[in-house]
């Protein structure tokens, strides 16, 4: 009899295994394990990534964006309630997770209404996922099946860890209206959406430092989101509104720094690109921003394709060599010269550098054979980068004057591009013909006059590129982004535009 009982268990015992039931009990006892640890440990991650030296950290201009959807989403919207951040390793995602965390528990937000997951961490569960995660938050964690009733939070970072993390957050976005979700991912690859997914999604970049917010953050200078009126400078020849802003900031709010804004600048282009400096020495800032480039190397790259250890070599020495040569002298087939690798090995690096957000390029103007024939550009996204990777390789062998000129160049470019990118009112090219200027735009509406040429320099830098520059695209007027004059002026056709009122 007892034997019987006992063959009757183990059969049972092996139906339910050979079926999965038992492998999805085990699954769903540690995930409810986990999550009721991750609510204990998330207290103490908030403290640490919201707080230093016992003092709140100041948020991002970007976290206002963010909050402007979970107000609207605490009060009544249901339909923007999906968030993706997508950005650079570094520039400071996580931190703004735990930062809308912590505005939550302040607008009275339960705190087991509230889930932060680090996906890398969660995939070391075997069989976990974004999606099973969630529902077991949802269901067993906080009861709310088969109905939602009260409003949850889901706080997912690295979720391109998860390669279903499109699909899941459809089928949550789908099934639960009461559910306000934000994934953030370190590539724009993995942070891409099907057709269907995008009309629910709000996208929200998340770049380097300008340094106007990095005078925020650093120093608490109050200093306006000035992107409208570089634009009129840029696109319609207008600076009264921005020589206005800036006899504040001088006569205002730069006397507050008790110290020269120009050597500020220069140690903001060289180590403050990212949050995470704010409160680092010089040679701690190199040595994470090196960790970061690596990391993004060796995890993110491997997930947008199967990349060998040689590949992951090569990628490394990549961008070392980019980093120490002036953008535009580099062609893929020098590159694989100096390398010893494949042009199509090149190709895909240097196309997943850009889905990574380290690179961006830059075409040439012209005709489409033109543009077939010539190099892109490569630039960083952030100089903090290019300064931290040559620095550590021992690069830097140059005048500071030099040094400064190149990160120069990358930083106008950037801003140029994501001012491109939001806008979309102009392309951006640079100039191939020989003393061509650095970069032209391209305004999108087909009229004459309609490309303006635009020069970067450090030091002394005449007009004599930008007027040339000017005759030969029959263009209107010229800018040169540069520090040869304190404030913004215009001499003839031309607008010269300080550095670092540029970068602001």
């Amino acid at each position: 009899m007892f034997y019987s009982s006992c063959r009757v268990l183990k059969n049972i015992f092996v139906y339910y295994f050979n079926n999965g039931d038992y492998m999805n009990l085990k699954l769903e006892d540690n995930l409810i394990n986990y999550l009721n640890e991750k609510m204990i440990t998330n207290n103490y991650q908030l403290e640490k990534h919201t707080s230093f030296n016992d003092k709140k950290l100041k948020t991002r201009f970007v976290f206002n964006k963010i909050i402007d959807y979970v107000d609207d989403f605490l009060v009544q919207d249901t339909y923007h309630r999906m968030i993706t951040l997508p950005g650079l390793r570094g520039v400071g995602k996580t931190t703004l997770l735990f930062q809308v965390y912590d505005y939550l528990i302040k607008k009275g937000v339960d705190k087991r209404r509230i889930l932060y997951i680090n996906v890398e961490d969660l995939m070391k569960i075997h069989g976990a996922n974004i999606l099973n995660a969630c529902e077991t938050f949802i269901k067993d964690i906080n009861n709310a099946y088969p109905f939602l009733n009260e409003k949850l939070f889901i706080l997912i970072d690295e979720s391109q860890n998860d390669p279903q993390w499109a699909k899941s957050a459809k089928i949550l976005y789908d099934e639960y209206f009461n559910l306000f979700a934000i994934y953030t991912g370190s590539n724009t690859l993995n942070m891409e959406l099907t057709a269907d997914t995008v009309r629910r999604n709000k996208k929200i970049p998340v770049y380097p430092l300008k340094f106007g917010e990095y005078l925020y953050l650093k120093n608490d200078i109050s200093i306006p989101d000035i992107d409208e009126y570089i634009n009129q400078v840029l696109l319609n020849n207008k600076i009264k509104d921005l020589k206005d802003i800036e006899s504040n900031l001088y006569y205002d709010e730069f006397p507050k720094l008790n110290k020269n804004p120009k050597k500020i600048w220069e140690e903001y282009m060289k180590y403050g690109g990212f949050a995470y400096t704010l409160n680092m020495t010089s040679e701690d800032i190199i040595e994470t921003t090196m960790s970061i480039v690596d990391k993004t190397i060796e995890k993110d790259m491997k997930l947008i394709f199967d990349m060998k250890k040689n590949t992951e070599l090569s990628a490394k020495k990549m961008i070392n060599l980019i980093a120490s040569e002036k953008p535009g002298d580099l062609s893929e087939n020098k590159i694989s010269n100096i390398l010893d690798v494949s042009s199509s090995q090149v190709k895909n690096i240097l196309s997943i550098f850009e889905k990574t957000h380290l690179l961006f390029h830059i075409e040439a103007y012209g005709s489409a054979a033109k543009k077939s024939r010539k190099s892109w550009k490569y630039n960083f996204l952030s100089p903090t980068i290019k300064y931290a990777i040559n620095k550590n390789y021992g690069n830097i062998q140059m005048k500071e004057s030099e040094i400064m000129g190149l990160l120069s160049e990358d930083l106008v470019a950037s801003r140029l591009f994501l001012n491109k990118y939001y806008k979309k009112t102009f392309n951006l090219y640079y100039e191939s013909c020989k003393g061509g200027v650095d970069y032209l735009l391209k305004f999108n509406e087909n009229n004459d006059n309609n490309i303006i040429p635009i020069e970067v320099g450090y030091g002394k830098k005449s007009l004599k590129q930008v007027h040339k520059s000017i005759e030969r695209n029959n263009s209107p007027y010229g800018i040169l982004i540069s520090n040869r004059t304190p404030y913004l002026t215009r001499e003839d056709n031309i607008i010269c535009l300080p550095l670092i009122l540029f970068s602001l």
